[in-house]
């Protein structure tokens, strides 16, 4: 599995619980502007945004995001960051010039922590970039890589990317300059798993919800056709949703009538807004046929995440002949 985690802030309201797949905001973050799929995530002036921690430890990560950014200001100010459970790693800043910088340690900045960085101007301010790092850690070895709107701008290798002994990433955090900023479009691999192992663009990650039922249909709506049930944007909690207590039972809804004109499919994420009611129970998504490992439910809703790579029906890319694509909840103990 190389895709970790990806977002475009387009079918839901909160970044955290209730409804919500970030990890923490910080209370200074919010999502703004949805429409045709796509949303924008907005980060007060100079304020720390949403963070994600992936549960898992990471040594080889990239990640992604479109981000539209305020340039008055002094010094380097900050995009993106990369964390392990206990503190920053690697930080992608920028300086008012619109020179980018990969740095070590970037919550203690100084010259003498800076990685790598690249000539003026190749960020431009009010209005969205693409910022992309991909960070592999080691003592020796250490890599990084920065692209802006697709062009590799810093390229360093052979350093030194271990901070204090932390040797793994486990979570990014969007940032915010001097400015209101806003992201879009972010997505997260582990490069060290085919079969994406590096920068796969600046395209948009786009949001769609259930337009049919598919088949088979085994849970029990609270009234109405399933997908209607759970394809509102934002999810509604209790005023609409589909049940089940049966280990096995599977719910099926059409996603995507056609893909878009000319378009690759590079990876999919199946978000799944669900909660025990009583007891324990887990589920897992059924994708195309096939149904995948179950998480144990919490109480209160969130969005569960996974990502695919390929359609696990062909075992290849996704392609156009693929969609409609059928996927839903199945309960898997």
């Amino acid at each position: 599995m190389a895709l970790i985690f990806m977002d475009s802030f387009g079918h839901y309201k909160n970044l955290t619980s209730p409804d919500g797949k970030w990890t923490s905001s910080n209370g200074n973050c919010g999502i703004v502007n949805q429409a045709q799929g796509q949303g924008q995530m907005q980060i007060q002036a100079g304020a720390f945004g949403p963070s994600k921690q992936f549960g898992a430890n990471y040594t080889n990560v990239l990640a992604q995001t479109n981000v539209n950014a305020y340039g008055g200001f002094g010094g380097v100010q900050w995009l993106l960051w990369f964390y392990d459970v206990a503190q920053d790693i690697i930080g992608i800043g920028v300086d008012a010039n619109g020179e980018v910088y990969a740095v070590l340690h970037p919550n203690q900045f100084n010259s003498a922590n800076i990685l790598g960085h690249s000539s003026p101007g190749v960020f431009t301010f009010l209005t969205f970039v693409s910022v992309a790092c991909r960070a592999l850690i080691d003592a020796v070895n250490g890599e990084i890589q920065v692209w802006i709107n697709g062009i590799l701008v810093i390229n360093v290798t052979g350093i030194n990317t271990v901070l204090a002994g932390n040797a793994n990433i486990t979570g990014i955090e969007l940032m915010s300059t001097g400015g209101i900023t806003y992201h879009r479009s972010v997505y997260v691999l582990d490069c060290a798993t085919a079969p994406h192992i590096t920068y796969l663009g600046p395209g948009p990650v786009i949001a769609v919800v259930p337009f049919a039922n598919g088949a088979p249909v085994e849970w029990t709506p609270l009234a109405g056709q399933n997908f209607s049930e759970v394809n509102e944007i934002p999810p509604d909690g209790d005023t609409s949703y589909v049940s089940s207590a049966t280990p096995g039972q599977v719910d099926q809804y059409q996603y995507a009538n056609g893909a878009p004109a000319g378009a690759t499919v590079v990876g999919i994420q199946h978000c799944l807004d669900m909660e025990i009611d009583s007891g324990a129970r887990s589920v897992g998504s059924d994708l195309a046929g096939v149904a995948g490992a179950g998480i144990a439910l919490g109480v209160g809703y969130n969005i569960y995440t996974f990502p695919y790579d390929t359609n696990p029906a062909t075992l290849a890319p996704f392609a156009p002949a693929d969609f409609p694509l059928s996927a839903g909840p199945v309960v898997t103990g």
